[in-house]
């Protein structure tokens, strides 16, 4: 099983593609049979990520990070 976390909520389509691009790039590389593996997308909101000694939504970065 392999977990991805993102923040907060993305639309519909984009977590589909996600589930797809993962699908489709990964399981080739590490030599797996689509049926071996299961994905799940957890969400939750950027105040319950610690990133660089900082909860997440008080950090500044140098990218954006949109929802």
């Amino acid at each position: 099983m392999a977990q991805v976390r993102i923040y907060g909520r993305r639309d519909v389509w984009v977590e589909r593609e996600l589930i797809r691009a993962f699908y489709e790039r990964l399981c080739p590389v590490l030599g797996l049979d689509p049926d071996d593996l299961e994905l799940t997308i957890v969400e939750m909101p950027k105040v319950n990520w610690g990133i660089r000694g900082v909860p997440a939504d008080e950090l500044t970065l140098s990218y954006p990070v949109t929802l």
